[in-house]
């Protein structure tokens, strides 16, 4: 079995939704087969973590460096992770585990950084592979999808408290982010230390400064994306040094390449990520 990056896609639509508030939108990517299918797939993301809802082509393994938690809440589907081969209706899969998935109906595919707090129990019970999860857990992780992202997730309601130190460092991030950003500079912005900002920016915001970063990224590129841009002025304008580090940089967080998400409605979210927490089993 070959250990591929970029091989999941999800599968491409050809209509356009509008939802209100400026928060949701739909990627356009030209020069792409475009295939139609009944429903628009959805991507949510915030920083650390990622929903995406819709059909997934999956050719062959690959790894990404989030922890991925799968689930379908109408049929059972198949997933390969080395030894781990089993079908279900929800698994976990820990991050840098190889693993393909095979499903014919939409999928629910959660991903988490794992450094996120979140992200430990998940780690746990995938015993640095993959596991399945139960009945209970797949109908509570459906029952609070709708509560995660999407339609609200551009609402800050479950982000840090922003005091004036918070806003002058956020509104410094987004000037900044086509730039090389050190966190020295960043602790000049708050009056800290480097350590003393590096340990203070991981217990406000759950992830560590550079990882943080990368997500700001991530979120600015497909912006960019969905605006028209070209993935060379896309990576650009979000920081990366070329095309070719954004394509990688996806594909290693999600196993996908940006080119995958035709006229996918994405949702950008400064939520803190998804409750997780009182879930059968964790």
């Amino acid at each position: 079995m070959r250990h591929d990056r970029g091989l999941n896609k999800p599968a491409i639509a050809a209509r356009r939704t509008d939802q209100g508030g400026g928060h949701a939108f739909v990627a356009s990517i030209p020069d792409e087969p475009v295939v139609e299918q009944r429903l628009l797939p959805r991507l949510g993301i915030g920083p650390g973590w990622a929903i995406y809802v819709g059909p997934v082509q999956q050719n062959r393994a690959h790894r990404h460096h989030l922890v991925q938690i799968a689930w379908s809440p109408i049929a059972a589907f198949e997933l390969v992770a080395g030894p781990y081969r089993r079908r279900a209706a929800g698994h976990v899969v820990d991050a840098g585990a190889p693993h393909c998935l095979q499903s014919t109906e939409a999928v629910r595919l959660l991903f988490l950084d794992p450094a996120m707090p979140i992200a430990m129990h998940w780690r746990s019970i995938s015993r640095g592979n993959a596991c399945e999860i139960s009945i209970s857990m797949v109908q509570e992780l459906e029952a609070r999808l709708h509560q995660w992202d999407f339609a609200s997730a551009g609402e800050p309601q479950d982000g840090p408290s922003q005091g004036l130190r918070e806003l002058a460092l956020m509104d410094w991030l987004k000037v900044e982010l086509d730039q090389p950003l050190r966190a020295l500079d960043a602790a000049q912005i708050v009056g800290l230390s480097e350590g003393r900002f590096l340990h203070w920016f991981k217990q406000k915001y759950g992830l560590p400064f550079r990882a943080y970063v990368r997500w700001l990224r991530l979120q600015e590129a497909l912006r960019r994306l969905a605006g028209g841009s070209n993935l060379t002025q896309a990576a650009h304008a979000a920081g990366f040094s070329d095309s070719a580090h954004l394509s990688r940089t996806f594909a290693t967080s999600f196993g996908i390449a940006p080119r995958g998400l035709h006229n996918v409605e994405i949702t950008l979210s400064q939520s803190g990520g998804p409750r997780l927490d009182g879930i059968p089993g964790t």
